[in-house]
């Protein structure tokens, strides 16, 4: 059934397979006059909840990424593009690079994982660390990085959240 589908794929991190099931479930529980207790339940539960903002998140993320309007090209340099915007009504700038990583994406993502060593990879990073988070997957990940900069500017601190769609 739907609703083990919306299950399976959440777990196997397919987040955006999941979504499109769950959309399709909701059709069909709204299609109906009285819908099962068993089927208000699940639309309430705390998966589903996570399951839409994650999704929301991730349809975002991905719409914003598609285009570079409203980005203000930094840099282009070693096959790699480097964009920024100011985030209206925040003191924070956005970061977008852009690039190909000629990789294996096992290899790409087996790097990312490793936040631990960040430290020892990219210089002036002084401190990498894995944020808690209530993401119970290997495939979704938040870390927190500060980096030294030269004096006067003061560290910056940055938070990355690192997830397959």
């Amino acid at each position: 059934n739907l609703q083990d589908e919306v299950i399976r794929a959440y777990s196997a991190d397919k987040l955006l397979s999941a979504f499109r099931t769950l959309q399709q479930l909701e059709e069909i529980i709204h299609e109906t006059e009285l819908p099962s207790e068993q089927a208000h339940e699940f639309l309430n539960s705390e998966l589903v909840f996570n399951l839409r903002k994650e999704a929301e998140e991730i349809i975002a993320l991905l719409a914003d990424f598609s285009t570079t309007e409203g980005w203000n090209k930094m840099r282009e340099a070693d096959g790699i593009t480097t964009w920024y915007r100011h985030e209206e009504g925040n003191p924070i700038h956005s970061i977008l690079l852009e690039g190909i990583i000629e990789q294996p994406v096992f290899n790409v993502c087996s790097v990312i994982y490793e936040i631990d060593l960040y430290t020892q990879w990219i210089p002036r990073l002084v401190e990498a660390r894995n944020l808690p988070t209530n993401l119970t997957s290997r495939f979704r990940k938040i870390a927190y990085c500060k980096v030294d900069v030269p004096w006067p500017v003061a560290s910056r601190d940055t938070v990355c959240l690192f997830c397959s769609p």
